[in-house]
């Protein structure tokens, strides 16, 4: 009989590196990579349906109206 006894094992996977934010983020990157937006979460899933898939998309929706962007923010909130 064998008994084979392993301390310290550390197992390292690189998995995880594409889904990890960077700074600062292309424009070319998705729109997920910005702080505060997470891959395939509620607000990354409604930016998707409006249309909104890149970094560029969402810096152009911002500088040109605003208020839909906060609009696309704030649809299932009610205050």
């Amino acid at each position: 009989m064998a008994i084979s006894i392993l301390s310290d094992l550390k197992l390292i996977t690189h998995s995880t590196a594409a889904y990890k934010k960077h700074y600062p983020p292309a424009l070319t990157d998705e729109v997920w990579r910005l702080e505060r937006i997470g891959k395939d979460g509620a607000f990354h899933t409604r930016l998707s349906a409006e249309g909104i898939n890149t970094v560029h998309d969402f810096l152009k929706l911002w500088a040109v109206d605003p208020i839909q962007l906060r609009g696309v923010n704030n649809q299932d909130r009610s205050y």
